[in-house]
This record gives structure tokens, sequence and C-alpha cells, in this order.
């Protein structure tokens, strides 16, 4: 399994990595165009997920929106006007979708609909739009997103690592959310927070994104990105097996796209503010 996940992980690694680093306006047109491809992916996973019937229109609308909010980030480069034109997209798409569920019988598979609408439209497009934002917004934004990225799964991996080691010491490990996710364990929560740690401060040792990273970095970084990407992935474990599926998607050893992406959806929006905050 771990042979298996190795064998995408490492060619798709390789592939993110010249996705974020291309540069000019062919290396902008190619992050967007993966930027929307992934959020697409995800919308539909979420969607069969919450097992909507008849959604194409609210799953078109909600793409839609979507890629609206990628693309306002991508032409504005001030934040002023990057917020206001993102409020108003948001309050078009809550009229689109209102317009769309009164044209319908009002049945529970509308309501379905509407309600998942609403919240993968948060859940995963206005997450998702802080990618984007840490790409173009930011000072070195091509080299913070890959930072990010890094330090998010590098946390997972010591996650993963230590809480396998220590689930076979003879009293095993103190599990953290057995209905959930019963794999999951507060020495693996320990061990992502380390790892996260270190990946920090080597970023910060290296003079990263020319020294966005500081001191305090290694430990707000290292000690909140592993706890909020940890929500992220039980999120989604929830998401899971309320739809009694063991992955989001089709994609061979690594499941579905919100698989690859839980951890980070919620982190995106913090590592942006935290990185605004460095830099005032």
């Amino acid at each position: 399994m771990l042979k298996q996940r190795l064998l995408i992980a490492i060619p798709l690694t390789l592939l993110l990595i010249l996705i974020i680093f291309l540069p000019g306006m062919p290396g902008k047109i190619i992050f967007s165009a993966a930027v929307i491809l992934a959020l697409f992916m995800a919308l539909y996973e979420g969607f069969t997920l919450l097992q909507c019937e008849n959604n194409k229109p609210f799953l078109f609308l909600t793409g839609v929106y979507g890629i609206a909010l990628i693309f306002n980030t991508m032409r504005y480069h001030n934040i002023v006007d990057i917020f206001i034109f993102e409020n108003i997209l948001t309050f078009l798409f809550l009229l689109a979708i209102f317009a769309i569920a009164v044209c319908h019988a009002p049945t529970q598979k509308i309501l379905k609909n509407v309600l998942t609408s609403l919240a993968l439209s948060i859940y995963i497009c206005w997450t998702l739009s802080y990618i984007p934002k840490i790409y173009c917004l930011l000072t070195d934004g091509a080299f913070l997103l890959f930072a990010m990225i890094v330090i998010c799964k590098m946390s997972d991996i010591g996650g993963y690592f230590i809480g396998s080691i220590t689930a076979k010491m003879p009293n095993g490990n103190h599990k953290m959310c057995k209905l959930v996710s019963p794999k999951k364990s507060w020495e693996g929560l320990i061990g992502g927070i380390l790892f996260s740690m270190a990946t920090t401060g080597l970023f910060y040792y290296f003079n990263f994104a020319n020294g966005i990273f500081t001191r305090n970095s290694i430990f707000v970084l290292g000690i909140t990105i592993p706890i909020i990407g940890l929500l992220g992935d039980l999120m989604e474990s929830v998401i899971k097996r309320c739809a009694n599926a063991k992955d989001s998607g089709n994609i061979p050893g690594l499941g579905g796209i919100l698989d690859i992406l839980d951890s980070i959806i919620p982190t995106a929006p913090f590592f942006f503010y935290y990185i605004m905050f460095c830099l005032r």
C-alpha cells in the first residue's frame, strides 16, 4: 500500500512543483487551470459523497462560483478590490442558488442540493480560493505556497509514521477520535507537530522566501498547521463515514482529491492571514 502510494505521490509531487514554479504568463495559466481542475474534482466528490441526486445545475453553479473566485484573485492584485468583488460574487451566487431552488418543486432532494451547494461553496470554493491568493498576493507567493504544502504534508507524514510506530507498542497508543478515524492518535499529532516544526525550522535556517519565516514561525506554524490540518482530515473522515465510503475518489493509492486536500483546505486561509500579519 505504501509502495503504491509513493509510486503515485512522487510523480504528482514533481508535477506540482513544476506547476507552482513555472514562470511568466504560461505559468499563471497552467497554475489557474490546475487549481480549477482540483476545485471541480473536489466539488464532484463532495456532491457524490453527500449522495445528492439530480445535482448537475447545483454542481455547475457552485463550480462557476469557485472559478469566479479564482479568476477574481488572478485578475486583481489589490486585496481590497479582491475582497469587494468576492463579496459581490458570493451575493450573486446566493441569489442564483435561490433562483434554481424556487424553479423546482419543493422536495427533500432539492433542499439537500441547496444546502450541499452552500456548504461546499465554503468548505471547498472559499478555502481553495486562498491558494491563488497565496500565489498572487504574497511576496514570493510561489515559494510560500510550496512551503505551506510541504509543512502540511510533512505533518501528515509525521503523524502517520509516529502513529504507526506507537500503535505497535505493547499497550498501543492513545486514540483521539475512535468513531471518526480509529487510527488517529495523540502520539500521531505530536509526531506531526515535531515533523512540522522541523520543516519550518529548515525553511527558517536556509532563509527560504527571503526570510519571511522567523523563529516564531517555527512554533506558530509548526504547532498550528498540524492541528488545523488534523481538523480538516477528521472533517473529511466524517463526510466519508456518513457516506459509507473508504475514499473520496478513485485516484490509485491516494483515494480522491479530497483525500489529498483534506488538511490543506483549512490550512490555506490560516497560512495566508498569518503571512499577511507577519508582513505588516
